[in-house]
């Protein structure tokens, strides 16, 4: 082998023909427990050549092979056209792929004493590289061709061999079974493991540093699906969704620092590439609040009605900043597009004849537009009925139409509130009936519902299947009392959801937007009928209620069906096409 493949190098001993070298390498053994291996992550480095892209360059450090210790003392080149530095040159520098770049020592005892060498091996060779054989790993280097063959990089292992990996010596810190006392003479600038804290310890000058403290600002979660930045939160279900400034429920955990299965997640310090809310200009040392309309993302204004703040800009790249992330508590910033909500009583002698049926006016000023949701019941039997016909005659007025003029009735409207109005507090509770909780009565089957945070029988009330994820019509839906609806169903084979909405008497708030689902081409035809898929991920789950209105004729519409498709997509169906649907959204 020519002297090209032998580097600049000291060994600790020289094991010619002497008992003395046993003793030295039993010493060594006490620092590597007989395992091979670099001594620190830079040691005997691989990087590109800057001058060829046929050569790599070997750095200068220490490793230990064989209990030998070995320091490469000078830059070393490894020429990949050079024969006489491969374990087997063959037919030449000719293959594509992942060549091994590794340091060959055996301890023999003879004179004059092994050089340790650093050679190339093909990757077709590969197989005659074992872990703890005469070879220590230093580098996979990958070359791409067809000729002439060139470098392109260098990696820590082989990626199409994993196991094959640059490997270092295992120095172990001292261990305790719990923190103790600490001495200074004795313990600062100790490192040592506590057994029962199942946490490292580090001497300070007159106290003990808790590493575990510091571990507790990263965590792992799978973040696949989204991008390194990303403001986050951990959902109702335990998963992770972008953070969004909507709700308190969705605001921001923490930053998404490394993406995959095990990905890492950081709770606070300065963290990098955070997404910026698009139109929004950001300076270095601004505060920085949480995004309402991008989720994930960040802005230099507090935003309504809840904001929450997450930091201070410490640099700005275009689309991105790196920020000092701090995870603020959401607060109320104004009351401007809360719910707020609308009762009145339809009495019995106030009716209006039109043609064959019969109207009365509610005023929904209060609320947005015609961006309403609505319950009626009956104040004398107590339960939820259907109208003839709802229709918004212009943005303050809301008419009932019935087929009678014998009912006194009972009306709740509620929806987003005008900026120039102060919103009342409105709550949202989910319930769950089960199939075996159903009470037989009368041929028919129910179960109640407790509303204990919303006040009286002010309640706007929806069903859904769990399982068929289909929004449903109860056979009635019956207020027994102030806290208490009464679900009646023909079948008690149904699990249901039940969503429940109207004026809070624990002082917690509701979200609510609309959206607009145009005619024609944006409907899509499955199955004989057509769909179009909602947004909801800003309210944080898929506990929504919605209703829906015509654009044109401004009357309420029932769709075909409404499917919760996750939780953040809902899908309603439609049996034509010709309908332009505004839709009330409250969660």
């Amino acid at each position: 082998m020519a002297s090209s493949s032998i580097p600049s190098q000291d060994r600790a001993v020289d094991p010619f023909a002497s008992y003395n070298s046993d003793t030295v390498n039993e010493l060594t053994r006490m620092l590597t427990y007989g395992e091979d291996g670099l001594a620190t992550n830079k040691s005997c480095d691989i990087s590109l050549d800057s001058t060829s892209n046929t050569k790599v360059n070997l750095s200068t450090g220490f490793l230990y092979k064989d209990d030998v210790r070995i320091e490469i003392t000078a830059e070393h080149i490894v020429d990949f056209t050079d024969s006489n530095q491969y374990y087997n040159f063959d037919t030449g520098f000719d293959e594509a792929g992942y060549y091994y770049v590794v340091l060959e020592y055996i301890f023999v005892k003879s004179r004059p004493a092994p050089e340790a060498k650093i050679l190339i091996i093909k990757p077709s060779q590969r197989a005659a590289y074992s872990p703890g054989g005469s070879w220590l790993f230093l580098k996979a280097v990958k070359v791409e061709g067809p000729g002439p063959f060139y470098v392109v990089s260098v990696h820590d292992r082989d990626p199409e061999n994993p196991t094959n990996e640059r490997t270092f010596i295992k120095f172990y810190a001292g261990s305790e079974v719990s923190i103790p006392t600490h001495t200074p003479q004795r313990d600062t600038s100790r490192i040592a493991y506590a057994i029962e804290e199942d946490s490292f310890i580090f001497g300070l000058s007159d106290k003990w540093g808790v590493l575990g403290e510091l571990f507790d600002l990263i965590y792992e979660k799978d973040t696949s699906g989204f991008a390194k930045g990303d403001l986050i939160y951990t959902t109702n279900t335990g998963n992770l969704a972008k953070a969004v400034s909507t709700l308190p429920s969705s605001s921001a955990d923490g930053v998404v620092v490394k993406v995959a299965t095990a990905g890492k997640i950081q709770t606070t310090s300065k963290v990098l590439d955070v997404p910026i809310e698009p139109g929004v200009t950001l300076e270095t040392g601004q505060l920085l609040y949480l995004s309402k309309s991008t989720p994930g993302s960040i802005t230099n204004l507090a935003t309504s009605p809840y904001s929450q703040f997450v930091g201070r800009c410490l640099s700005v790249d275009s689309t991105t900043a790196d920020i000092l992330f701090v995870r603020g508590e959401p607060s109320r910033v104004g009351d401007a597009d809360l719910a707020v909500y609308v009762t009145d009583y339809l009495d019995s002698t106030s009716w209006i004849m039109f043609g064959a049926s019969y109207y009365q006016d509610v005023d929904i000023s209060p609320i947005d537009e015609r961006n309403v949701i609505v319950t009626i019941w009956d104040s004398t039997t107590e339960m939820k009925i259907e109208p003839e016909d709802i229709e918004f005659v212009n943005v303050n007025t809301m008419r009932i139409w019935m087929n009678n003029n014998s009912q006194n009735l009972n009306v709740i409207a509620v929806g987003p509130s005008p900026t120039t109005i102060a919103a009342s507090t409105v709550a949202v509770e989910g319930k769950r009936m089960l199939v075996g909780d159903w009470i037989a009565s009368g041929g028919e089957f129910y179960q109640d519902v407790i509303i204990n945070d919303i006040d009286g029988k002010s309640a706007v009330v929806g069903v859904y299947d769990t399982l068929t994820k289909l929004k449903i019509k109860p056979t009635n839906i019956q207020f027994n009392s102030t806290s208490n609806i009464r679900i009646w169903m023909p079948v008690n084979t149904l699990e249901l959801g039940v969503l429940a909405f109207g004026p809070s008497l624990v002082g917690t708030n509701i979200s609510t937007d609309s959206t607009i689902l145009s005619s024609g081409g944006s409907w899509v035809l499955d199955g004989g009928r057509y769909f179009q898929d909602i947004d909801i991920s800003t309210f944080g789950d898929s506990n929504v209620h919605l209703e829906c209105v015509d654009d044109i004729t401004q009357k309420r519409i029932e769709p075909n069906d409404i499917e919760i498709l996750s939780a953040s997509s809902i899908r309603i169906w439609m049996t034509d096409d010709t309908h332009q649907l505004n839709v009330t959204i409250i969660g």
